[in-house]
């Protein structure tokens, strides 16, 4: 949270301020790259020197500047970065061609901006640990960044905390991004589709669908086809949600014929769990199984399509076929994302152990507390329904009213601004 705090107040100052790049500048951008700390330059000037150097507060003298360049090796005529040097970028990312072939620090002349290109890359590669291991570096070099790197900057750290299940910070940086876009007036069409997301878990379906639609536009228009999928599979996902079969049912179709004939983005088994979740909407149990099975037989692995077919056989109350999904799943090869393992585990307690004391204290002390923390307002009703079920069977109404009395209330993280 602090570092969300200063990235906001960094933003704010840099609306305010022209962009400057002192000498501390490149010095700075060197000095961390090489790993140097500041008491490694005492010989040449104090710790609390070079600190007030680095953040343009003191000139330093001709001899200082040269020394100092000289322990960095550093070209004594240093330009101001180039403007409009991320636009390469952000195609390459739209049309999903940036590749661990593209991440030759030769390219840039600074290394925070190499530095910024791994955190995006390895975001979209879905790596947060790799990910992290840029952020120090670009923490420190924050208040040099320029408003459109800013506002790339913000982008991917919301999509970081959006992978670490975060809401609360997600929703934060993406807004910060969001708010630079709009008063540079600059298109940014991967933005709208991971606020479109993250509006879409927290069940704020006009606000994903605007984004989604805005996107999508924008995305068509840069022939980014991929992404263009991604939209409309999410349209597909909340026209469903909201009931708007008659909407969704085209749109379907429409997808259907594209992906029949090729599936170069490899969305085949998606457009299979949105047919499923379509006909459930429908309470069209049949077909919907068959979607989900069929989904499965073109991605055997699909978690997500697992965990919709165990929603399906719930809602259904197919119990005996429930169990015998999660019978067949208790030795799955592959890693399942924490989301899904918390449903799994739901079922699980729900089939075998549904008014047990382990049952209440995962439903409190892990499945409650990380739908709230992810603003996933769907599981976070699923699971508190069960919690005032567990306690109305247990003749503890008390705690069953308060359960119902927090599902009620508009709490924060599902009154979405």
């Amino acid at each position: 949270m602090k570092c969300y705090q200063r990235a906001q107040q960094i933003m704010h100052e840099r609306l305010s301020t022209e962009e400057v790049y002192p000498a501390g500048f490149f010095i700075r951008d060197r000095r961390l790259f090489l790993k140097l700390k500041m008491e490694d330059f005492t010989p040449l000037c104090s710790p609390s020197t070079l600190s007030k150097i680095e953040t343009g507060k003191l000139a330093p003298s001709a001899s200082l500047l040269e020394a100092i360049y000289k322990k960095l090796t550093l070209s004594p005529r240093k330009k101001p970065p180039v403007k409009g040097w991320l636009f390469p970028i952000r195609q390459m990312i739209y049309h999903q061609d940036l590749s661990a072939h593209d991440l030759n620090e030769a390219h840039f002349e600074l290394h925070y901006q190499f530095s910024l290109l791994k955190f995006s890359y390895y975001l979209l590669q879905g790596n947060t640990s790799y990910a992290k291991r840029e952020m120090p570096f670009l923490e420190k070099m924050l208040p040099y960044f320029s408003v459109e790197e800013l506002q790339f900057y913000f982008l991917f750290m919301g999509y970081y905390y959006f992978l670490l299940h975060d809401g609360q910070l997600s929703k934060g940086y993406y807004d910060l991004s969001y708010e630079l876009a709009i008063k540079h007036h600059w298109d940014d069409p991967l933005l709208l589709l991971m606020l479109a997301r993250y509006y879409s878990l927290s069940r704020h379906s006009l606000k994903a669908v605007q984004l989604a639609y805005e996107a999508n536009a924008l995305f068509l228009k840069d022939y980014a086809m991929g992404y263009a999928l991604d939209c409309e599979l999410l349209l597909c996902q909340e026209y469903t949600f909201t009931h708007l079969f008659s909407t969704a049912s085209p749109l379907l179709e429409k997808l259907k014929a594209k992906l029949t004939l090729k599936d170069p983005y490899r969305q085949v088994s998606t457009l299979f769990n949105r047919y499923g979740e379509y006909y459930t909407a429908l309470k069209d149990y049949p077909n919907a199984e068959i979607m989900y099975i069929q989904g499965l037989k073109t991605s055997s692995y699909k978690v997500e399509t697992l965990t919709s077919l165990m929603d399906l056989y719930y809602q259904s109350q197919q119990t005996t076929k429930l169990k015998q999904l999660l019978q067949q799943l208790t030795h799955f090869p592959f890693a399942v994302p924490l989301p899904d393992i918390l449903k799994w585990k739901f079922y699980h307690y729900l089939m075998n152990r549904p008014l047990s004391d382990s049952f209440r204290i995962f439903l409190q002390g892990e499945a409650i507390p990380f739908a709230k923390k992810r603003h996933d307002r769907q599981a976070f009703e699923l699971y508190s329904y069960q919690l005032h079920h567990i306690y109305e069977k247990q003749h503890k109404y008390k705690s069953a009213l308060y359960i119902l009395k927090t599902l009620n209330e508009k709490m924060d993280f599902l009154n979405v601004e």
